[in-house]
Formats: C-alpha cells, structure tokens, sequence
C-alpha cells in the first residue's frame, strides 16, 4: 500500500505467513518504493515505512525499527486492539 501524507510517502506491507517478518522484507519494500514519486510531493519528503504481520518480526528487523523513525511495525495484537476485535 502506498499513500501520501504532509511529510511524504507511506509504504506498507502486509504480511500473513507463518514466518516473522525480517529484515529482507524490509529491503524489498525500500527497493520497490525507491523510484516511486508523486506529483505534489514536497521536494524535501521522505519516506516511513510500515509493516504489518501476522505473526511477528524477527529480532533484527524490531532491532533496526527500534533504531529507525522511519520504520514501524504492527504486529496481530496491534491490529486487533485498533479495530477493537482484540
């Protein structure tokens, strides 16, 4: 998924598998985002980076989150606290 917002673009993914998301997902949507731009895109935007999972993140990947602002990670719990179905 992809959105634009007053500081840039958004890109999300979301995963349900029966694996942790890692870091390799990350990359791949860093990679698949890399050339995409907008027409009304302020030219000092940046991206955030989001990804949804249902069963969770690998160590490295809550790791490199913990250490990045521009990368969030929603994990089932999460989704269903937000929509109340949790």
């Amino acid at each position: 998924m992809l959105g634009l917002n007053d500081e840039g673009l958004v890109a999300g993914e979301c995963k349900f598998t029966s694996s942790p998301v890692g870091e390799d997902e990350l990359a791949d949507l860093e990679r698949t985002t890399d050339g995409v731009r907008w027409s009304g895109e302020p030219t000092d935007a940046s991206t955030r980076y989001v990804l949804l999972s249902r069963s969770g993140f690998t160590g490295d990947l809550q790791s490199t989150s913990s250490r990045r602002s521009d990368v969030s990670l929603f994990g089932l719990g999460d989704i269903l606290g937000a929509t109340g179905a949790g």
